[in-house]
């Protein structure tokens, strides 16, 4: 066995090393991996998640997700089991001509967000808003899940 003098130069270096490596792995869109990424996966990098709040109340799950500018018509939400998808895309073009001179500029943007619920609930009551921005999902608990008041009888 070989023993080396302790640099803390060297640990410093290891240390940087991995911490390159595991930025790496959670953030994979690099240079360095860029090639080794799926056509898709390059695709889908305009697609943001939406910041969101999720609050579980007595007889319902609300969900409320950022999804500034996008319209109505341009969102779909899913719901699978007990597993809400909410997307929302937003296409604008902008055009303008002028005697001398034409400029024209496209921009797309999505959002996308999958979250598991953590209850079943009632499909059929299933509600959506969309106000300043803000998408508001109320998912209405199914009945053999809501909390139920059993009263105590003296005898």
């Amino acid at each position: 066995m070989t023993i080396e003098k302790w640099s803390p130069f060297r640990e410093i270096e290891r240390m940087s090393k991995d911490m390159d490596r595991l930025w790496d792995q959670v953030f994979p869109t690099s240079r360095r991996f860029l090639k080794e990424l799926p056509v898709k996966a390059l695709m889908d990098r305009d697609t943001a998640p939406p910041a969101i709040d999720i609050a579980e109340k007595n007889d319902s799950v609300v969900v409320r997700a950022e999804m500034p500018g996008v319209e109505k018509e341009n969102i779909d939400i899913t719901l699978e089991n007990k597993t809400l998808t909410m997307t929302g895309k937003i296409e604008q073009n902008h055009e303008e001509k002028k005697e001398d001179f034409y400029y024209s500029e496209r921009s797309y943007r999505s959002y996308s967000r999958t979250v598991e619920l953590p209850c079943k609930v009632d499909t059929g009551k299933i509600k959506a808003a969309l106000k300043n921005g803000i998408l508001t999902v109320t998912l209405p608990k199914a009945e053999d899940v809501k909390a139920k008041k059993i009263t105590v009888e003296v005898k």
